[in-house]
C-alpha cells in the first residue's frame, strides 16, 4: 500500500507499484484539485505558480542531496513525473510519482519516497489558494 507518514497523513504513490497506482486512481484527485501548471487553471497567476513549483522542487533536490541520495544508475540526469496535491495552505496531502527509467530499482524508489515523505512533513509550497490544488508535471533531476 502507499506509504503514509505517522506524523503527516500524506500518502505517497509509486506508479511502478500496481497496487499503489490503483489506490491513487481510486482517489480521483484530479476531479477535486485543479492543476495550476495548466495555464487555463491559473491564468493571471501562472508566473507565481511556476516560481513556486520550481522553488519547491529545488528544495526537494537539496533535501535529497543533503541526505546523500543516489539514483544508483549510469546517467547524467533522470526524469520524474510528479502529481502533487495540496491543501489550501500549500501543505502536501498526496504525492504521486513516476520515475522515467527502468534502471532504477524498487529499493531506490522506496528510498526516494521515504526522503520525499520526510521533506513534506515540514515543508510547504510557497503558494496558497482558497481551495485545494495540484501541481503536476515533469522535472529533470541530476544523478549523483
Amino acid at each position: 500500500m502507499a506509504q503514509q507518514s505517522e506524523i503527516n497523513p500524506v500518502q505517497i504513490f509509486d506508479f511502478a507499484v500496481a497496487e499503489e497506482l490503483q489506490a491513487y486512481d481510486n482517489l480521483n484527485l484530479d476531479a477535486s484539485h485543479a492543476n495550476l501548471l495548466d495555464p487555463s487553471a491559473s491564468e493571471e497567476n501562472i508566473n507565481e505558480v511556476i516560481t513556486s513549483w520550481s522553488d519547491f522542487h529545488q528544495r526537494i533536490g537539496q533535501h535529497l542531496a543533503d541526505n546523500e541520495f543516489s539514483w544508483n544508475i549510469e546517467a547524467n540526469d533522470i526524469q520524474v513525473i510528479h502529481k502533487i496535491y495540496f491543501d489550501p495552505t500549500g501543505q502536501v496531502t498526496n504525492y504521486f510519482f513516476r520515475v522515467i527509467s527502468s534502471q532504477v530499482t524498487e529499493e531506490t524508489r522506496n528510498e526516494y519516497a521515504r526522503l520525499v515523505s520526510d521533506f513534506i512533513e515540514t515543508e510547504r509550497i510557497d503558494y496558497t489558494m482558497s481551495t485545494q490544488f495540484a501541481q503536476c508535471g515533469k522535472t529533470r533531476m541530476a544523478v549523483n
